[in-house]
């Protein structure tokens, strides 16, 4: 994967300053030419410009400085509206010096002309869904800002950053791109006593338990405040605690100091079996893969008997202080993202609309019938911007029903000519799913090629893949193409998606068949050519089960 790398200062691009970018195809554009276009073939899917302030403009106040940032401002959209496929990061910077005395009456004039330059960047990410910002000097400030800046490397090499400045920065980078491109974590797995409050219920009671506005119960409380955080922005809550669940569930009912209440709960697993047989039974209730679980206890025990039966769950090891454990969990990267979806917001309630679905599926005599009187109200609907992220996530989350696994980002889903994107979006009388589906396909030559059929696991058993399926065979229809062909990729997560193909009327097709058709040489861009199948349907087959949405 290509990354460029732009800078108004030297940056000492020797590549071994920037190790952990290694296993990119790293290139830095030419020395303070940030608007540099010739000589890059197909737009990389990550553009880096860090911006420093003092190398374009004067330090003192004036209309002059704001001129030069409107100047900057104008170019850096032009640059953008070049290069509408790459993802565009801005990483600023207005560091200079500072002096107290001279400050005590007027705001820093760097902090001015930093904040207008954030304002005006800002604003382009509104307008822009490509676009993307970092206040650098936040970064740095965590480290000291003096240690990350060096004078003697700017006198001598007109490079402004230490080496300890351009680690911090490539280690930033790096943390930037991994949450386009790395798969986030979905749930937080919870124990009780001594991780959510102080003390054991079932020893000393509800009532002796530490939480509250003081002391150790207030370190409790504030980890509560943070957990809350996450669940607000989409995180599902599991408890797994080895203790009796009555007493458990009436801590979360009527405890008064509790900022996490029952409601925030998607599931209890409350018991005394061990815990990894606990995560493999959530698994199969959550459909979802444990690799998306994280596991806070602070049973050193418990955590090393997880990590050996799951070692690809992020088991978090606890800090000493519990006073720091809000931090620590606020700056986990694994549930970190940039934006927050409309689907985010009702994860927990979704999650428990599975569960009640589950339970009254298994109990229904007929399941057709049963299907028939939720009035599943499926929909496809085009992606724009105000659905665009909630796009990304499903390509980026969602592994057992995925094609191909591809992972895009926003600026895949730019229309292009011939290429179409959809959303499917599902209502039943349990409630509103929200989006749970996509599909991405080309068309060219009487051929359509789907790239992207993904659907999300929690709502498989309504059958909605095939109505999904038949969808797209009617748009080929509508489109007159003759061949409907499916880019598909076997993983080992995408067992679901096999299923799927063996059970409906799939054909591979083979080299000859694909050369004949010059399905490679048309759909170049969007192929894996080292690890595809293409799957042909026949646009006359019938597709199983939708009698429950006829």
């Amino acid at each position: 994967m290509k990354l460029l790398i732009r800078s108004t200062s030297f940056l000492m691009n020797d590549i071994s300053y920037w190790n952990n970018l290694k296993r990119y195809n790293l290139k830095f554009a030419k020395y303070n030419n940030i608007f540099q276009l010739d000589g890059i073939k197909n737009n990389p899917p990550f553009d880096i410009t860090i911006l420093f302030l003092q190398d374009f403009i004067e330090n003192f106040n004036g209309e002059n400085n704001k001129k030069k940032i409107n100047k900057l401002s104008k170019l850096i959209e032009r640059k953008i509206s070049l290069q509408k496929e790459t993802n565009h990061i801005f990483f600023v910077s207005s560091y200079s010096y500072v002096n107290v005395i001279n400050s005590l009456k007027f705001n820093d004039i760097n902090n001015i002309n930093r904040n207008f330059l954030l304002k005006s960047l800002y604003n382009f990410s509104k307008k822009y869904q490509n676009i993307f910002v970092v206040n650098l000097d936040d970064v740095f400030s965590l480290n000291g800002l003096k240690n990350c800046f060096d004078n003697r490397n700017f006198s001598m090499l007109r490079c402004r950053l230490s080496l300890e400045g351009i680690s911090i920065l490539a280690t930033k980078i790096e943390e930037v791109i991994n949450s386009f491109i790395k798969p986030k974590k979905k749930v937080l797995l919870l124990d009780c006593d001594n991780t959510l409050w102080g003390g054991v219920v079932g020893e000393e009671g509800p009532e002796k338990i530490q939480l509250g506005q003081d002391g150790i119960g207030l370190a409790f409380l504030n980890f509560q405040k943070a957990i809350k955080k996450l669940k607000d922005s989409g995180i599902i809550l599991s408890i797994l605690s080895k203790n009796n669940e009555k007493d458990i569930k009436n801590i979360f009912k009527t405890h008064k100091g509790m900022i996490l209440k029952d409601k925030d709960i998607t599931s209890y697993k409350v018991n005394w079996n061990e815990k990894s047989d606990n995560i493999k039974n959530l698994s199969k209730e959550l459909s979802l893969d444990p690799n998306s679980f994280v596991f806070w206890d602070d049973n050193p025990i418990e955590r090393e008997k997880v990590k050996s039966n799951f070692p690809n769950i992020d088991v978090i090891f606890p800090d000493k202080e519990i006073s720091n454990w809000s931090k620590q969990l606020m700056e986990y990267a694994g549930f970190s993202k940039y934006s927050i979806t409309e689907d985010d917001l009702k994860k927990t309630q979704q999650y428990k609309s599975r569960s009640i679905f589950i339970d009254s599926k298994s109990n229904a005599k007929n399941e057709a019938l049963f299907l028939k009187k939720l009035k599943i109200k499926p929909k496809l609907i085009k992606i724009d911007r105000s659905n665009i992220d909630r796009a990304v996530q499903l390509s980026n989350k969602t592994n057992q029903f995925n094609f191909n696994s591809k992972r895009l980002n926003l600026s895949d889903f730019i229309k292009t000519k011939n290429h179409y994107n959809y959303l499917l979006r599902l209502k039943d009388d349990l409630g509103d799913h929200g989006y749970i589906g996509l599909i991405s396909f080309k068309i060219s030559k009487n051929l359509m090629l789907v790239d992207q059929l993904v659907l999300s696991c929690r709502i498989l058993g309504r059958y909605s893949e095939y109505w999904l399926l038949n969808q797209i065979k009617k748009i080929a229809k509508s489109k007159k193409v003759k061949n409907l062909i499916f880019e598909f990729i076997k993983t080992d997560k995408n067992q679901v998606a096999c299923k799927f193909i063996e059970d409906n009327d799939f054909e591979n097709l083979k080299k000859k068949e694909i050369s004949n058709l010059n399905l490679k040489k048309i759909f170049k861009k969007f192929l894996n050519k080292k690890k595809s199948e293409l799957l042909n349907l026949k646009l006359d087959c019938k597709i199983k089960y939708l009698g429950i949405y006829e």
